[in-house]
């Protein structure tokens, strides 16, 4: 499944309406984090320390979707959010997808298996990655 996670920002983030965005615009601006354990938060740590920055001041660690579209409607935060995600909450809560050149990450979910394995668990991982992927193809077309 390809469902990459991207930086996203409120429609009145002065950053929203601009067609690029530069790695450079983001410095000193705040985020919304994931938990510092988090996988996302590591990419993103590393993609800012790759371009010369850091989380700077006054930035919060959040993982309530609702919490963090109120955070981003009336603050100028940044977050990440997948991008499927992004893309269908964009025109109902005002999101803005910034366009920030490799400013994406963990791109692609993969699952690995033995069709002999005997783990009881893997018909329903193999059942719920499948419903994902299909609302991901929904999501997308929409």
């Amino acid at each position: 499944m390809d469902d990459p996670i991207v930086v996203v920002c409120g429609r009145d983030h002065p950053l929203a309406s601009r067609r690029n965005v530069a790695t450079e615009d983001l410095a000193g601006l705040p985020w919304i984090l994931p938990p510092k354990e988090a996988p996302t938060y590591l990419a993103l740590q590393s993609w800012l320390a790759d371009s010369g920055l850091a989380f700077p001041d006054g930035c919060v660690q959040s993982i309530s979707l609702p919490t963090n579209e109120a955070i981003l409607a009336n603050y100028p935060f940044l977050a990440l959010m997948p991008l499927a995600v992004a893309r269908k909450r964009a025109g109902r809560v005002g999101l803005a997808i910034l366009a920030i050149p490799g400013a994406s990450f963990l791109e692609t979910v993969q699952l690995f298996y033995s069709t002999s394995s005997v783990n009881s668990v893997l018909p329903a991982a193999l059942e719920c990655v499948g419903a994902v992927q299909e609302r991901l193809c929904r999501s997308i077309a929409d």
